[in-house]
């Protein structure tokens, strides 16, 4: 997180100013106009000339449903553990312990996980950090029933050669800031015998490299590698982690990419109300990423989080019962009693009736736009073909949108999934992601 920016708390006056530099700083580097976009790569135009069979989706993506909604939601993982990192030396401005603190409580206390935090100092760093993450991760005779948690919360920053480093609070008196270079800590979480999940909220997080290892490790950041991420406060990364937690603890177990769909649209159903300083309008907060980084196997796997290590409190009341999902709909509704009038609330409790809504209601989707090898006949309905071909798809039949076909040079087809979804998608030149809707 940027050290220059101030406090982003639940003062509208705080935020608003926080906004304000945010946007003074990336407007330079980020912002782009009709005159100053650039024409396509020679990346993206040799992307054009791949292209993909019917079938080999149809198969990948049933993969990448099951990966999310398997069959089996008893989750593979007796003992869990989470390592919690800060630096030591806090940045004032930068307040991270108090949200680390409510994390660590919903960890400790509600999923029963084996919690530790653990300051990083500035005096040897990244040596100090190496050596605890090495024996965090050491390989035992329970790691592949042993999931293990990282989370970090501070500064972060792209180097000149674009690696993700972790920064210290500057200290004037030291020639140089104290860094964690993040590629050394993710190779060795890589070669983990364990499944990891990695929780990044500081800027610049989103910009991991897929590679080989030997668990599955995937990984949700605050934001994206050119972004900065929200400062402490109602709409920071880490608040937003902790609510989803605390409203999926009453499942048996839940994917990272379920989590990671309910963090998305909580940081991103809220568009900010005012204007920056020179009078355009806000941008939405910066949206949370998820990567898978090694998968350890041929096909697609999802960390199932258990909600229920050891004994388990509920969070809600033993009467209360989930809405009746619409069948009408890809995602359940929010149940309203018929008592209610529109638009009142049935707790009195403006925040748990919004959780509530964000629960239950659907989520947000990736727009996709695949090159196709197969062929149509003239006059053929091919919207109509793949809505029927989807719907051989139990999995996701109800997830998956068809949206626009082409039938030209090459057959495209733009299709809509869950955000939860598409990160198990493998690499293929022919899928070409256009961005949320």
């Amino acid at each position: 997180m940027d050290q220059s920016l101030p406090i982003s708390g639940s003062s509208s006056q705080s935020s608003t100013n926080s906004d304000d530099i945010r946007h003074e700083l990336a407007a330079p580097s980020y912002i782009s106009s009709a005159n100053s976009t650039p024409p396509p790569t020679f990346s993206d135009l040799d992307r054009w000339r791949y292209h993909i069979d019917f079938q080999k989706f149809s198969s990948d993506l049933q993969a990448a449903a099951n990966a999310v909604f398997p069959n089996d939601t008893k989750s593979r993982y007796t003992k869990v553990s989470v390592l919690m990192l800060s630096w030591e030396n806090e940045d004032p401005n930068l307040p991270v312990s108090q949200e680390i603190d409510k994390l660590y409580d919903v960890f400790k206390n509600q999923y029963r996980y084996e919690t530790d935090r653990w300051t990083i100092p500035d005096e040897n760093c990244h040596y100090k950090l190496t050596e605890k993450i090495m024996d965090y991760v050491k390989p035992a005779e329970d790691s592949k029933t042993h999931l293990k948690i990282v989370y970090y919360a501070g500064h972060a920053r792209l180097t000149e050669t674009r690696l993700l480093v972790w920064t210290s609070v500057r200290n004037y008196t030291k020639p140089k800031c104290p860094i964690v270079k993040w590629g050394g800590i993710q190779t060795i979480l890589e070669e983990a015998t364990n499944d990891v999940l990695i929780l990044l909220d500081c800027c610049a997080s989103g910009t991991a490299n897929a590679s080989e290892g030997n668990g599955v490790n995937e990984l949700i950041s605050a934001c994206a590698f050119n972004e900065t991420a929200n400062g402490v406060g109602p709409f920071s990364f880490t608040s937003a982690l902790v609510t989803e937690l605390r409203l999926l603890g009453n499942r048996p177990s839940f994917s990272v990419g379920e989590l990671y769909k309910k963090i998305f649209f909580r940081t991103q159903c809220r568009m900010p109300e005012e204007l920056y300083a020179d009078g355009t309008e806000r941008e939405r907060h910066p949206a949370p990423i998820h990567l898978v980084l090694t998968q350890g196997g041929p096909v697609p796997r999802s960390i199932l989080l258990p909600a229920k290590v050891g004994p388990q409190r509920s969070i809600y009341p033993s009467s209360w019962q989930p809405p009746v999902s619409n069948s009408s709909m890809s995602g359940p509704m929010v149940n309203q009693d018929s008592t209610s009038a529109a638009g009142t609330s049935n707790t009195g409790d403006p925040e748990s009736d919004m959780s509530q809504v964000l629960m239950y209601q659907r989520g947000p989707r990736l727009l996709f736009a695949i090159r196709m090898r197969d062929t149509f006949q003239p006059g053929e309905d091919m919207v109509e073909l793949f809505a029927e071909w989807m719907r051989c798809m139990p999995t996701i039949a109800d997830e998956v949108n068809v949206e626009a076909s082409f039938d030209s040079y090459s057959t495209i087809v733009i299709i809509s999934l869950p955000v939860s979804v598409a990160a198990y998608l493998p690499q293929d030149p022919s899928i070409i992601s256009l961005g949320p809707i």
